[in-house]
C-alpha cells in the first residue's frame, strides 16, 4: 500500500507540471489578441511555468510598445514584459539594458537563442 501511494503521488505530480496542449492553444490565442492585458497575462503564465516550448509565443510581435495598466506592472510595455519572461526562462541576459522601448538587438538575440 505504501508503494501504491508513492507511485500515485509521483504520477499526480508529473501530470500537474507544465502547460497542457489545450492551455497552450488558449495562450497562443491570448498572445495573438489585440488586448494588452490578455497578452500580458499569457506572458506571465508562460513565465511562471518556465515553459520553453512556448518561447515562440513570446517572440510573436515582440516589439509591441503598448503599455499595460495591470497593477504591479503599470508603466511596462508589452515588449519589456515579454523580454523579461524570455530572460527568466532562458537564463540568458540580453546584450543591452532592457527598457520599455523596443530594441531590435535584444529581439534578435532571443530569436537566435530560439534557433539554437
Amino acid at each position: 500500500m505504501k508503494y501504491f501511494c508513492i507511485a500515485f503521488l509521483v504520477l499526480l505530480l508529473l501530470s500537474c507540471t507544465g502547460i497542457s496542449e489545450k492551455r497552450k492553444s488558449e495562450l497562443w490565442s491570448m498572445i495573438k489578441s489585440n488586448d494588452v492585458d490578455s497578452i500580458v497575462s499569457a506572458t506571465l503564465e508562460i513565465k511562471k511555468a518556465k515553459d520553453t516550448s512556448m518561447l515562440g509565443a513570446l517572440l510573436y510581435n515582440p516589439d509591441d510598445p503598448r503599455i499595460t495598466h495591470i497593477l504591479g506592472l503599470k508603466g511596462k510595455s508589452v515588449y519589456q514584459i515579454k523580454m523579461e519572461a524570455l530572460r527568466f526562462i532562458t537564463g540568458k541576459k540580453p546584450p543591452n539594458e532592457l527598457t520599455y522601448q523596443p530594441d531590435s538587438i535584444i529581439v534578435n538575440f532571443y530569436l537566435l537563442e530560439l534557433d539554437k
